[in-house]
């Protein structure tokens, strides 16, 4: 056997071996003249004085078989339920807004929103007492973030894309305020 016919042969064996998920033993050597047979596969090599050998069966990996996944409709979870703590905070808030404090009822919502963070009803809450206090550019900001975080209610999403709109009017942007607008009738 030449030299690149062994080179072949042990390329082909290599090969098999990374295809196959078991690792594969060395080659046996068998002297008799029988060769296995197999489902699979089988090979046969010679060695260099020309006694055959048989090397034990390397199984060919299974194939793979993709199915499509399964599409179910799943029912929307419902969201979670706000702390009670962060429940106190939005009741003292609005006690505080409606008494015409703005600023501790802020401090209020700033302080729900660190025990709460993701809550998109907290963030729009607080983006619309942005915009009573006359800063539109941070309302503006804390809408898109909440409307970010009502991944699926889309009703707050459509409340956070009217505060922009309203936001963006202050600022003087009519443009953006109209872009905002579009959004809000696809929302509808």
């Amino acid at each position: 056997m030449t030299k690149k016919t062994r080179l072949l042969l042990l390329g082909v064996i290599v090969l098999q071996a990374a295809c196959t998920e078991t690792p594969i033993k060395p080659p046996a050597t068998k002297k008799s003249s029988q060769v296995h047979t197999a489902k699979s596969a089988h090979i046969e090599a010679f060695h260099y004085k020309n006694e055959p050998v048989t090397v034990e069966e390397i199984p060919l990996p299974k194939p793979v078989v993709q199915t499509a996944p399964s599409i179910s409709i799943v029912e929307p979870k419902p969201r979670p339920a706000l702390p009670e703590a962060v429940q106190v905070l939005m009741t003292d808030a609005l006690r505080n807004t409606k008494a015409g404090d703005l600023g501790s009822a802020s401090v209020m919502l700033e302080r729900a929103l660190r025990i709460s963070p993701r809550s998109a009803e907290l963030t729009y809450q607080l983006a619309t007492l942005r915009l009573k206090q006359s800063q539109p550019r941070l309302a503006e900001d804390l809408g898109k973030k909440a409307a970010f975080l009502a991944v699926d209610d889309r009703e707050l999403k459509k409340r956070c894309w009217l505060l922009i709109v309203e936001a963006r009017q202050l600022q003087g942007n009519l443009q953006g305020a109209k872009e905002a607008q579009l959004k809000v009738d696809s929302l509808q």
